[in-house]
This record gives C-alpha cells, sequence and structure tokens, in this order.
C-alpha cells in the first residue's frame, strides 16, 4: 500500500470528528462513571450516581486524573455562560463532547512520541502513524475519558524514555556533561511518569515491569562511577515521591476533608487509591463479581480483536525473535519493544479478570515493532492489510455508533421534557448503566427518579416497578428499552391498570449484545408483503432503543 501524507491526515480528521459526534457507541460504563459523572457532579452540582470506586472508604480511583480531563470543561462551562443551555438539547451534548476533545488533543501525543522514536531509529515514521491513526482503538477507544486511555500515554512515554536511554547508551564513546544531565532528567520523568501511571491506573506496573529493570541495567552501565549512578537513582526516586506525596495529599483531602489537625492520625485519614485498589482486587470474591475469565482470554480473543490477525503474527513471531534476538545481543532496542510487549501480556494473562480495554497500551509498542517486521513478506501480504482495515472499518461503526449507541442519545432527548414535567421516572431496562449527568438535572429536581433494572428478567422486573416506582407515585414514566423488549413492557397488566402509554419514540442506531435482536424478527421483515421502503423502516427498528412515555390514568 502506498502511503500518502493525505491518508493520516484524513484519519486525524476522523479522529476529531468522532470525539465530537454525538451519536456515538457506549463502549463500557467506566467511560462515564469514572470521571464525568463525578466531576460534573461536583462542579455543577447535578444530580449523578457515585459509583463504588469513588466511595468515601476504601476509594480506588485518583481525583486529579478526572478532574483534569472533565474539570477544565466543567469550569469553562460555569465561567463562559455555556450553562445558557441548560434545558435545550445542546446541554447534554456540550457534557458529552467537551471531555472527549480533550482526550482526543491528548492521543496525538501519542503520534508526537511515535515519530520522536522513529526519528532516534533513523527509520521512516509514515508507515508507524498510519497504523496507529487507522486502528479503531485509536479512533474510538483513545477520544474517550477512560483510564485505559490514558494509560496508553503514559506507557508511550515510558517507552520513550527508555528509547532516549538506549540511544544514550549506544553512543556511549561520546558521551560528555550534556549527556550526563541528559541522563539526569530522563531519570526524574522515568519517575514521574511511574508513579503518575500507577495512580492512574495501578495496572501500569505490569506494563512497566520490564523497562523498570531494563532503567536499573542502564543506569549502571551509564553512570561512569558509583556517585554518577547514584544520582541517577536519587533523581528517580525524587520523581515518584514528588507524584505521590502530591496525589495522596489530594486524594486525602477530596475523599475525607483532610486538615492539618489529622496529621496526628495519619493512618486513619491518609488515602491511598493505588493500595486500595490492589487490596481490592487480591480479594477473588471481588473479582467474581465483575466476571472471572480464563488465563487465555488476553491472547486467544483480546488480541485478535484489538489488533486484527497482525496481533496473532506478533504473538508467532514473539517467540521466534526473543529466542534469536537473546542468542545475539540484549541491549536493543528491538529486544526493548518486544518484551515491552510481551511482559504486560503475560502478566495481565494472570489477573483472572480480563477485558480489551486493559491491553490497548500495547498499541504502542506493536506499532514501534513494525519497522522490524514490515520487511518480513507475510506481514506485507496484501490479505492482511485488506483484513486489518476491514477489522477496523468494523468495529468504528460498531464501537464508534451501533453498540449502546441509543443510551447517551435517549438521555439527551428525555433532558428537555424532564424540565417541564419534573414528577417523573426513568426506568432503564436491558441497556448499560445510564450516566445521569447527561440529563443535566440539578440538585433542586429531587422528583425525578431514576431507576436501572439492568438485565433482570421480566417477572422480577414487573415485581420491581410494583414495589420500587408506584411508591412514589409519578405522573409520567419514561422506559428506555431495546426494540423487542418494548413490546413486553407495553404488554404488562400492571401498567395498564394505572397508566397509560402516551407516545412511543424510537432512537436509531442501537444495539445490545446482552439482548440480540432474534432471527425470527429478520424472517419476518424480510418475507412480509410490503415494500422495500417499509421493511428498511422495520429494519431501522430493530436496530433501536425505544422510549415508551407513559402518563397516569386520570379517568
Amino acid at each position: 500500500m502506498k502511503f500518502t501524507g493525505y491518508y493520516y491526515h484524513a484519519l486525524c480528521a476522523l479522529r476529531i470528528i468522532l470525539a465530537c459526534c454525538p451519536q456515538t457507541g457506549y463502549i463500557h460504563p467506566d467511560e462515564h462513571f469514572q470521571g464525568p459523572e463525578i466531576v460534573y457532579g461536583d462542579v455543577l452540582n447535578l444530580k449523578i450516581h457515585k459509583t463504588w470506586e469513588f466511595t468515601e472508604e476504601k476509594p480506588i480511583r485518583n481525583i486529579i486524573f478526572p478532574y483534569f480531563i472533565i474539570g477544565l470543561p466543567a469550569l469553562l462551562m460555569e465561567f463562559t455562560g455555556l450553562k445558557s443551555f441548560y434545558g435545550t438539547s445542546l446541554f447534554p451534548y456540550i457534557l458529552l463532547v467537551m471531555p472527549r476533545i480533550i482526550m482526543c488533543f491528548l492521543s496525538f501525543l501519542n503520534d508526537y512520541l511515535i515519530y520522536k522514536i522513529y526519528v532516534l531509529m533513523k527509520k521512516d515514521h509514515k508507515i508507524p502513524l498510519l497504523l496507529f491513526s487507522s486502528s479503531y482503538v485509536t479512533i474510538v477507544y483513545l477520544t474517550r475519558t477512560f483510564s485505559n486511555s490514558l494509560e496508553v500515554l503514559f506507557f508511550s512515554h515510558v517507552i520513550f524514555i527508555l528509547c532516549k536511554f538506549l540511544f544514550i547508551q549506544k553512543n556511549y564513546e561520546n558521551s560528555d556533561e550534556n549527556k550526563y544531565t541528559a541522563c539526569l532528567k530522563l531519570s526524574f520523568l522515568f519517575g514521574v511518569t511511574l508513579a503518575a501511571g500507577i495512580f492512574n491506573r495501578p495496572t501500569f506496573v505490569c506494563f512497566t515491569a520490564f523497562p523498570v529493570l531494563l532503567f536499573f541495567f542502564l543506569i549502571l552501565q551509564l553512570g561512569r562511577n558509583f556517585e554518577n549512578c547514584v544520582l541517577y537513582f536519587v533523581s528517580f526516586v525524587v520523581g515518584i515521591f514528588c507524584i505521590t506525596f502530591s496525589f495522596i495529599a489530594v486524594d486525602s483531602l477530596y475523599y475525607n476533608k483532610f486538615h492539618y489537625t489529622s496529621l496526628f492520625n495519619l493512618q486513619k485519614h491518609l488515602t491511598v487509591t493505588p493500595l486500595n485498589f490492589i487490596l481490592y482486587n487480591i480479594n477473588k470474591k471481588n473479582l467474581n463479581s465483575h466476571g472471572l475469565h480464563p488465563y487465555w482470554l488476553h491472547i486467544c480473543v483480546n488480541i485478535p480483536l484489538l489488533f486484527s490477525l497482525y496481533g496473532v503474527l506478533m504473538i508467532l513471531y514473539l517467540i521466534k525473535y526473543l529466542i534469536k534476538i537473546f542468542k545475539q545481543n540484549f541491549l536493543n532496542l528491538e529486544m526493548f519493544l518486544l518484551l515491552s510487549f510481551a511482559t504486560p501480556l503475560f502478566l495481565l494473562s494472570l489477573i483472572p479478570h480480563q477485558e480489551p480495554r486493559f491491553l490497548i497500551p500495547l498499541l504502542f509498542p506493536f506499532v514501534l515493532l513494525q519497522c522490524y517486521f514490515s520487511s518480513n513478506r507475510i506481514f506485507r501480504k496484501y490479505i492482511f492489510v485488506y483484513l486489518w482495515c476491514f477489522q477496523n472499518i468494523i468495529s468504528i461503526l460498531f464501537f464508534g455508533f451501533l453498540h449502546q449507541g441509543g443510551v447517551y442519545l435517549s438521555l439527551s432527548y428525555i433532558h428537555s421534557f424532564l424540565l417541564d414535567h419534573s414528577n417523573c421516572a426513568l426506568v432503564f431496562y436491558k441497556t448499560y448503566m445510564p450516566p445521569r449527568y447527561v440529563l443535566g438535572l440539578t440538585e433542586e429536581y429531587n422528583k425525578v427518579k431514576i431507576y436501572d433494572f439492568a438485565g433482570i428478567d421480566i417477572g422480577e422486573f414487573e415485581i420491581q416497578i410494583n414495589n420500587m416506582i408506584f411508591q412514589s407515585d409519578p405522573r409520567y414514566i419514561h422506559f428506555v428499552v431495546p426494540h423487542d423488549v418494548s413490546v413486553s413492557v407495553d404488554n404488562l397488566n400492571i401498567l395498564k391498570s394505572k397508566y397509560k402509554l402516551q407516545h412511543r419514540n424510537y432512537i436509531y442506531p442501537h444495539l445490545s449484545t446482552e439482548n440480540l435482536p432474534k432471527y425470527n424478527e429478520f424472517m419476518d421483515i424480510i418475507y412480509t408483503n410490503s415494500s422495500l421502503l417499509h421493511k428498511i423502516h422495520q429494519f431501522k427498528k430493530v436496530f433501536s432503543i425505544c422510549i415508551l412515555t407513559f402518563k397516569v390514568n386520570t379517568t
């Protein structure tokens, strides 16, 4: 495939457009509940749902990064008058998109680091940049407010720092005072990045296990004497200490309202979120509530899902090249990149709970390694290039638009309705957990109740309606459900006895993998005696989310 700069620039534009697009898929609840939900609730005083990660007893999430990403847009809305859009469909859009735009521009730092590393390697940077920018992981995941997306940036910076160390080590004979100063600064930056990455996600330890070992080995080689080695190490520790002290102080202030009078009882008042994270996850009962997976899932399923067939080839070539490089020379860039890919993959595979997004930082070494494998005939075969393009296009459409795509749009639709009809109940069933901040409701809207029934069976659902919703006696009830579930909800006798259906709205596109459309439903549409236009309309309904609005029966 012949590269031109237009491909890369077009893909960069696509990344920005998708970040700004309101019709986007809902990949995972953590996108909203690890940041926007918390910060918008604090800054804009919106009604939110604070998840267990941010509880005051044992919080496991650092608060600095959510405030850095979402706090700035929230304050911007507060001071620039953007809150004047409150009550319009533009208000939920601004709440959703502004943090994504910040994440999108942060993702371009990864592109810049790829360019800088390839300059150090004296190799052509065009193909790696095209590969990175064409991945759906970059276009979809890195434009979302995931802690995993920030983890990619921290990991790429760690690799960049170690590449600089390797470059200095390679040119060791020509070293001078400037290189001593450079190593001192890099050691400090490495400590800062390592600590910040761990506070963002403690699993960052898995990604930096080999880079840390290589760092210690390199400072022993680069230090002309024992004093220099000690200074490099001290600079590294100072970087770690500065971040650790600052982050613990901020977390303690936020979660415990820490005061100087609490200095006499530090153990009780200090909040160390990475430690809480580790203590929570080493308890297998806690992991069991999130789902336990086989150890081979990352290698056999998640790697191909993220990196197409190139990911499978990478694992196959990994074993071959590791053996070859071990026999030749341990200290070279290729070996470093291979182990930076292999070590976290192995360590994360030992953790029972496994999701594809946990591996997205591996995209960075995966891209950098292509310069070593691109000369291989198998890697250059057009079938793999076409498969890479096809899989990423499908994944962008699925994760970027279709997957749970109606959840946000339904919240945006209901936003303006609730301002005039405060005595309402919102019921979400067979959908992902709805982010409350998108509704834009302040605490004064205490008559608006939100219920999330996840995926319980229809019988239990009817019982919960009677026990929970009817007790508050709402005037309106909005049911947000997938299309096929809407029929079951509409036929509930308990609803018909007190409420009447006022209107039904379909919002396209939406698909829930937990509640896939039935095969018979497709066949009925295909074989029905109706026009093509009507069939298309019916297919759109199948891939839609339905909002059923019931009003209390006053007759």
